[in-house]
């Protein structure tokens, strides 16, 4: 693991979990089971209330993040879980993550919710690392507290002004050529060096190059949260005697 990656792992597993808040997790974890399971549980009907240990087991490469999710779903259903792997962590497959011990019931009934979280922000976490390295990016940084600042969308200079005047923390300059964008936050920082600038609009992968200028501090791709590839994940119950390294994997 290079140094950057390192300390991206660091920030991802020290710091931005704090930002979930753990009641507002919990309610989104119960939810998400009720519609899962809104009416009878008929699978634990037939499996019963056995103590069993489930497996979890990374199956396409990627980063694993979502850890704070799988932990609260399974929580929520009187399980434990044990990691075998950090948040922020780059997984080569095939390999066991966590492990996770309850009745197999309670196991079964958060399986599929717990995948389906994991997975996406899995997905989400490794396209993220892609375009971080697409960027050069030299410094990590972390900005905290958006949920308190002011982001006004603007779509021509004079708006960003008018905006920036106004007193909002974060100017959206949108669908800007890069050209366009580079003149238009050359003069907002000139004016308001505090202002935080984001691009947005048309950027893609192949293109973000483009748009990595001097005075944009942020760059803003709809692919992260709706074009990603999730990171395949299976949740194999552990029969005794089976090593988890031999478990056979469909």
């Amino acid at each position: 693991m290079s140094e950057e990656d390192k300390v991206l792992q660091g920030i991802y597993s020290s710091k931005l979990s704090h930002i979930l808040h753990p009641v507002t997790l919990a309610h989104m974890a119960r939810e998400w089971l009720k519609e899962d399971t809104p009416n009878f549980d008929y699978g634990g009907f037939v499996v019963g209330e056995k103590e069993e240990t489930a497996v979890l087991l990374m199956k396409s490469p990627g980063v694993l993040a979502g850890r704070p999710f799988f932990d609260v779903i399974f929580k929520e259903l009187e399980c434990t879980v044990e990691w075998d792997a950090k948040e922020g962590e780059l997984i080569e497959p095939i390999q066991s993550v966590a492990k996770v011990f309850g009745k197999v019931r309670q196991i079964l009934l958060g399986e599929r919710v717990a995948l389906n979280c994991i997975s996406r922000a899995s997905g989400i976490a490794t396209a993220a690392k892609r375009l971080h390295e697409i960027a050069a990016v030299k410094d990590a940084k972390v900005v905290g507290g958006f949920s308190m600042k002011i982001e006004v969308e603007c779509r021509s200079v004079e708006e960003a002004m008018l905006a920036a005047s106004a007193g909002c923390d974060i100017v959206m300059l949108d669908n800007f050529s890069p050209q366009a964008l580079s003149e238009a936050a050359s003069n907002i920082k000139s004016k308001f060096p505090h202002i935080i600038i984001e691009a947005s609009g048309g950027i893609t992968e192949s293109s973000l190059h483009e748009f990595l200028l001097k005075n944009v501090d942020v760059v803003s791709l709809s692919r992260l949260t709706q074009g990603y590839d999730i990171v395949d994940f299976s949740l194999k119950i552990l029969k005794d005697g089976v090593d988890p390294r031999n478990l056979t994997v469909t």
